[in-house]
Formats: structure tokens, sequence, C-alpha cells
């Protein structure tokens, strides 16, 4: 029964002990440069990490691993986990979200893919907001200007349509511009009925 006992206690032991290790070597392999798509983070050996650049002010926190889970917290916070961590090439996976190695604290380089659907979101987000603000400021011109500009509006929709999304963007922006200046002396700030949550 004590020989049983002992072999469990040694075989927990060195279970224990491989976990040890596996940690050690993920938070060696954390320790760097790792890009989220909108930002750089860096991962210090001494388990703190920031947000590049990292100056005074900027958000930094602490970090650890243990028992594979990534724990994280803000500066002065207590660490929490943030799921599993693993590690494959040049990419950090934590808890279902994706980070990429970066050479430096300025260096987004990331998978092509990953890029343009991040491009596909600012462009899209932008479009709506900008679509919100003309529609507000249409709303706003007084009723004589919106019927002087009806035929010249729905030229520029059919043309507008008809673009990608980045062009769509620059098109709406310059139109924004423009009726902008129609807006009466006294009402240059449209009235913002329903405001794009941002």
């Amino acid at each position: 029964m004590i020989r049983k006992t002992l072999l469990t206690l040694t075989a927990v032991a060195s279970l224990i002990t491989a976990a040890q290790a596996d940690d050690a070597s993920l938070r060696k392999q954390i320790v760097g440069y790792w890009s989220s798509g909108r930002h750089i983070y860096e991962y210090r050996a001494d388990g703190t990490w920031w947000m590049c650049p990292a100056e005074a002010g900027t958000t930094h926190g602490h970090w650890a691993v243990e028992n594979g889970q990534f724990f994280s917290a803000l500066e002065g916070g207590r660490l929490e986990s943030e799921g599993t961590v693993e590690i494959s090439g040049n990419k950090l996976n934590i808890g279902g979200e994706e980070l990429f190695r970066s050479k430096n604290s300025e260096d987004f380089t990331y998978p092509k893919e990953r890029r343009e659907a991040h491009d596909r979101s600012v462009i899209a987000y932008g479009l709506v907001s900008a679509d919100a603000e003309l529609n507000t400021i249409w709303q706003s011109l007084p009723p004589a200007t919106r019927e002087q500009l009806k035929a010249e509006q729905r030229q520029w929709i059919k043309v507008k349509d008809q673009a990608s999304p980045e062009l769509r963007l620059q098109l709406t922006n310059d139109r924004l511009a423009y009726l902008k200046g129609f807006l009466p002396a006294t009402n240059q700030q449209p009235i913002v009925a329903d405001p794009v949550e941002k």
C-alpha cells in the first residue's frame, strides 16, 4: 500500500514537473513583440507586458503562464485567466485570440488575409458612420435646398453605389463636405436625430 502511494506521488510529481517545464518553455517563447492587428504588445521576461510604444502612460500590466493557461492583468490588477495558450510558428493563440509575432514595436506585419479583413471592417464602419452623417445633414437642409439638389443627389447615389468600398467612403466624405456648404449659417452643425454609436 505504501509502495503504491509512493508510486502515485512520484507520478504526480513528474507530471507537475513536466507541466512546469512546459510552462517555462511557453513563457520563454512568448517573450517578445506580438501584433493583434490593432496594436503591438511587448511581453517581457520579467512578467510585464506593454502596449507599444512602451513608455510612461501606455497601457501595461503583468502576465504569467500556469498549467498551460495564460493569465494577465492591467497594472495593479489581479491576474485572471485569458484561456489556454498555444504557440505555433509565428502565431500565438490565447483563448482563441490570435496574435502574430512582430520584429519590433513598430512592425505591423501579420497575414495578408487578416490585414485585408481588418481594412474591410474599418472601411465598413467608416461607411456606416459617413452615411449616417450624410443623412443627418440632408435632413438638416432647408426643404427648398433639398428640392434643388434632389436630381444631383440621385445621380451622385448612382455613381457611389457602383464604386468600390474604399472609393464609396471617399465619395461620401467629399459629398459631406459639399452638402455642409448648403447648411444655413445658423445651422452649420446639423441636428443629430440618431447618432451612430462609436
